[in-house]
């Protein structure tokens, strides 16, 4: 009897979270928050159909930091590329049960990073005798997210795999009279030449899955096949990132995005990234996209 009860105590002992600690009944908070409104929604990224809740969001670089408007809006925009790539896009909810739905929609122009490479001599975008027309391209894009929650995580019940597909249109336009540009048969640019170069469409077909591996560790991949008339061809792209938190609300994120298309000098092409984000606001109470 002795036995039972000192074995019952070890256990309430550990149950207890102690100081800056969590543990599987009682998962860490953000301090001063409650538990239900503790940001952990971590898995669900830009590109997904979810939307932060109002206030809430991340800030980021090279990917799509993002702000929540109201219950049906978010707005997001790629910081990093602002000097270069102005761009702006707004997510809108369509459904949200098991499966979420939402539209984005937006706005960016290739017009001062153009201007910007041609001043520095980089031929291999622009010719440095070449004028630069302004610039502006329209992005449609429809996504769809399916989420899959871990019963046992009785406190959070966040999803612990979450997997996406999206459709994307983009329309290039040019608004002056100067000659086109010629299209560059790159890696990350060839098949992206009318949207960025104002040709005309181009479409975009995504596939991505979101993992959490541990409550501060994350995986995420995504595929993306590119194609549309007129450019130097199709393209397949494949990216991995790992997202590591290494406080509650900031974390890091090293990953990799290859490139495989026929038309460019090499048919494979890696180029490694890195990025911060910082998350600020209240999470929902269940997903919602």
């Amino acid at each position: 009897m002795l036995k039972s009860l000192s074995l019952i105590a070890l256990l309430m002992l550990f149950s207890l979270p102690l100081k800056g600690q969590g543990n599987y009944f009682n998962p860490l908070q953000a301090e001063g928050q409650r538990a239900s409104e503790a940001r952990s929604d971590f898995i669900w990224p830009a590109q997904s159909a979810y939307l932060s809740t109002k206030e809430a969001g991340n800030i980021g670089l090279t990917t799509p930091s993002r702000l929540g408007l109201n219950p049906k809006t978010e707005l997001q925009s790629t910081l990093g590329l602002l000097p270069w790539v102005p761009n702006l896009f707004i997510k809108r909810r369509i459904h949200a049960e098991s499966w979420l739905w939402a539209s984005r929609h937006g706005l960016y122009s290739t017009t001062p990073g153009l201007e910007w490479a041609k001043k520095r001599g980089f031929r291999g975008l622009v010719d440095s005798t070449a004028a630069v027309p302004g610039l502006l391209t329209i992005s449609n894009e429809v996504l769809l997210s399916k989420y899959f929650i871990d019963r046992a995580a009785c406190v959070t019940q966040d999803p612990y795999l979450v997997l996406s597909a999206g459709f994307r249109i983009d329309y290039g336009l040019v608004f002056s009279k100067d000659p086109a540009l010629e299209a560059r048969a790159l890696h990350f640019w060839g098949s992206r030449t009318n949207a960025l170069l104002g040709k005309g469409w181009q479409t975009e077909i995504t596939l991505r899955a979101d993992a959490r591996i541990r409550s501060r560790l994350y995986l995420s991949g995504s595929l993306k096949y590119l194609n549309g008339p007129g450019h130097p061809g199709a393209a397949w792209e494949q990216s991995t990132l790992l997202q590591y938190f290494f406080a509650p609300r900031l974390s890091v994120s090293p990953g990799y995005a290859l490139s495989y298309a026929a038309f460019a000098n090499t048919r494979v092409k890696i180029l490694p990234f890195i990025d911060l984000h910082f998350y600020f606001g209240k999470k929902a109470r269940r997903p919602s996209g």
